[in-house]
């Protein structure tokens, strides 16, 4: 009878401390994916003031005749870990789609500056239209640098200002 009344009494207990332990553990999952998150946010925010420097480089070599290779522009870190800042962001859709339409914006403009390297350097460089276009995309990729600047320093401070993120 007293067997009888130890395991009556016992499941219970046992089956609330197993109920605390799986939520500590929860919580220990939750607050470690929020903090995985917020360090991915601060490694895309410095991506932005990276890509600031070199998009304000760019520019400076963009007014110059002469050639750069690399024009110190990268869309690396947000090819990595934009499904993560997707998922950390997911309260957040503007925020989410202004830093997609940034990296985008930059991709766009490492593809003018290969071209306008092609013009200048690759085999159409010798095409008497070679100055012409190479010029006209000189431009168009100052104006799309001079656009890129503003929107990474608004994304930066955006970035810099919200709350942490709340899982």
């Amino acid at each position: 009878m007293g067997a009888l009344v130890g395991v009556a009494g016992g499941v219970p207990v046992g089956l609330a401390l197993d109920s605390l332990r799986r939520k500590r553990e929860e919580a220990t999952a939750r607050e470690g994916e929020r903090a995985r998150i917020e360090h991915v946010l601060r490694v895309v925010k410095k991506s932005l003031d990276d890509n600031v420097s070199g998009l304000r480089e760019h520019q400076e070599t963009l007014g110059g005749d002469h050639l750069v290779v690399d024009p110190g522009i990268s869309t690396t870190v947000w090819d990595s870990l934009a499904p993560d800042v997707a998922r950390g962001l997911t309260a957040e859709p503007e925020l989410l789609a202004a830093l997609w339409g940034f990296f985008e914006g930059l991709e766009g403009l490492m593809a003018m500056h290969q071209r306008r390297l092609e013009a200048m350097i690759g085999p159409a460089a010798a095409l008497s239209t070679s100055e012409v276009v190479a010029g006209a995309i000189r431009q168009n990729a100052i104006l799309k640098a001079v656009e890129l600047v503003g929107k990474a320093e608004s994304l930066s401070k955006q970035l810099a200002e919200r709350p942490a993120v709340s899982r």
